[in-house]
């Protein structure tokens, strides 16, 4: 027998989303205003719904091990890992490029690891089945949509893909293992290291070639699928964490980034595993995981630059955490030491480089910062403006950029884009339980990198890349609220009606992300121009062509690296002039 009060508020909730569908239609119509406002109510109807306890449930940190033993126990560990670091911090800078500078390094996150073993346990909860079969399905679908015509597109090598590729090989050939890549080629440099040891490999497996460069990127993109499923499952249920991960491996925005060589696809991946470390080690009251979280922060700093303010959100979310009351004080200000402890250990080359040129290190964030040449008090209307546009970019206009996205799309599709909003409407409305603003503290901080670009590239979805996992999972809270409504009004009968509900939200994301990105974006003619594709078409044909053929570019092809990536024999001629050049013999 159905509960009157639960039924109601069921009622509530489905005519909300229903609501919610009708908006974002009127949105893809172009009508702005009306998805705006039907958003709204949507939102206001579903509220009407009441608490449905889908705000994330957090214990008070309780960990068995006093503090201060815990510390005593793991200074044997620690102490040799800051030696190791500032080893290795030495040798970089007595030997640039010397391989036996990287040993100390390691070994010093080897003895972090080992520090934080009672953090490596499993994140199984009591008395449940690990989902094997869904997370691999999941898993597959996510390798599926990355890997698809994996050779047909993108359709060119982008300069800033080669150039990364170029930076590679040479030390590849000279046996070179830099802490960073200064730029030795006449490119500027780069201080992603981790991503270019990355491409090493693959270029040593497959050569240098183009599915090397792409696979480089779609690895990272197909292991952060499951980082994120053991995210979503620290915050919400089973079936909704399921679907939350399902919408992450159909995204359009993450599937196009993970067929570039960028070092940004690590931002997704080391954003997922930080938030599941942290929420995990308050859930198991396991400092261990801390260590754990400084160490993939560490390492992100070895990645693309929008990872530097992943500390930032970190530092921001244990506060939140101890206004929240589940973490005391004493155990904060311990948190905060274990992170920014490791966090400096596994940042070593990064400081290294920080060191030995700050200028250069910083001089890509001041080029594209939004106040350059003016303080950011004569820069606030455009930071206002750029703040509007990253928070329109998920459901209304996305990036203008066919390198990033379907110009001017919305981010999101299918589900994620209908209940995006409705999402955020549920975490503010459980801010009196700070937990459950942990999704918005990291959309917003991810989403500063884009905020503080230059105008004219806003709304920037690489540069936001990092608020992914939190964008899909505040799209899958109210999913919780349905769920949660569903079982109090109809507890004897279960709720397989949702489960089906949440299959069939599955497939309308598969389906949607499918035609969005192969049958929409990847057949684009502003998508096809910004791969440097007439350069890369140019540079396949001179190598299929091979030595003793007379070649003549135009000058607005020249010079480019992706010729000297995938035909490195060949000496590119001066620019022909048509006046002498032609006509021709």
């Amino acid at each position: 027998m159905a509960k009157p009060g639960a039924m109601r508020r069921l009622l509530f909730l489905l005519l909300g989303l229903g609501l919610c569908l009708i908006a974002q239609s009127e949105v893809s119509a172009g009508r702005l205003q009306n998805g705006l406002a039907l958003h709204l109510v949507a939102a206001i109807v579903c509220l009407r719904s009441g608490s449905g306890g889908e705000e994330p449930v957090l214990p008070c940190f309780a960990p068995q091990e006093p503090l201060l033993q815990w510390w005593r126990r793991r200074l044997w560990f620690l102490v040799p890992a800051i030696v190791l670091a500032f080893d290795s911090f030495l040798l970089f800078g007595r030997a640039q490029g010397a391989w036996w500078a990287w040993p100390p390094y390691l070994g010093a996150l080897l003895l972090l690891g080992l520090a934080a073993r009672e953090g490596l346990g499993g994140n199984r909860q009591p008395g449940e089945r690990r989902p094997w079969c869904a997370l691999v399905a999941i898993v597959a679908v996510g390798a599926f949509m990355r890997l698809h015509r994996l050779s047909w597109f993108p359709p060119g090598v982008y300069y800033d893909e080669a150039t990364n590729a170029l930076e590679a090989l040479y030390a590849l050939d000279r046996h070179e293992f830099p802490p960073y890549f200064p730029g030795k080629l006449g490119y500027y440099g780069r201080y992603g290291t981790l991503y270019e040891y990355l491409l090493m490999i693959f270029l040593a497996i497959c050569g240098p070639s183009e599915l090397a460069l792409r696979l480089s990127a779609s690895f990272p993109g197909i292991v952060t699928v499951p980082c994120f499923y053991l995210l979503a499952r620290q915050l919400l249920p089973k079936p909704v964490a399921l679907l939350a991960a399902f919408l992450l491996a159909c995204s359009r925005w993450h599937t196009n980034f993970s067929r570039i060589a960028f070092d940004a696809i690590l931002t997704p991946t080391a954003v997922a595993l930080a938030w599941y470390l942290l929420v995990s080690g308050v859930r198991r009251s396991q400092r261990g995981r801390f260590l754990l979280v400084g160490l993939v922060l560490g390492l992100g700093l070895l990645a693309y630059d929008a990872l530097r303010l992943l500390p930032l959100v970190v530092v921001l979310s244990l506060f939140l955490l101890w206004l929240g009351r589940h973490l005391r004080l004493a155990e904060l200000v311990s948190a905060l030491a274990i992170v920014l402890l490791a966090a400096l250990t596994a940042a070593t080359p990064a400081l290294f480089a920080l060191h030995k040129d700050p200028k250069a290190f910083w001089g890509r964030a001041k080029d594209v910062v939004i106040w350059r040449n003016r303080t950011p008090w004569q820069a606030r209307e455009d930071i206002l403006a750029n703040v509007w546009d990253h928070l329109a970019m998920f459901q209304f206009r996305g990036d203008r950029n066919g390198r990033h996205n379907l110009p001017g799309s919305p981010m999101l599709d299918g589900p994620a884009a209908a209940f995006f909003l409705l999402g955020m409407a549920v975490s503010l409305s459980g801010w009196r339980r700070p937990a459950s603003l942990l999704p918005l503290v990291w959309l917003g901080g991810m989403l500063l990198p884009g905020m503080l670009t230059l105008r004219f590239e806003s709304p920037q979805a690489l540069r936001s890349i990092g608020a992914i996992p939190a964008a899909y999972l505040i799209a899958a809270l109210p999913f919780v609220r349905l769920l949660v409504l569903w079982q109090e009004a109809f507890a004897a009968r279960g709720s397989l009606p949702v489960r089906l509900l949440l299959l069939c939200g599955g497939l309308w994301a598969l389906v949607a992300g499918y035609r969005g990105f192969f049958l929409r974006q990847a057949r684009d003619f502003a998508v096809w121009s910004a791969f440097s594709t007439a350069e890369t078409v140019m540079a396949r044909e001179v190598a299929r062509l091979g030595p003793g053929h007379r070649v003549e570019i135009d000058p607005l092809l020249s010079r480019h690296p992706t010729m000297r990536l995938l035909a490195p024999w060949f000496v590119e001629p001066e620019p022909f002039s048509a006046p002498t050049l032609l006509p021709l013999p």
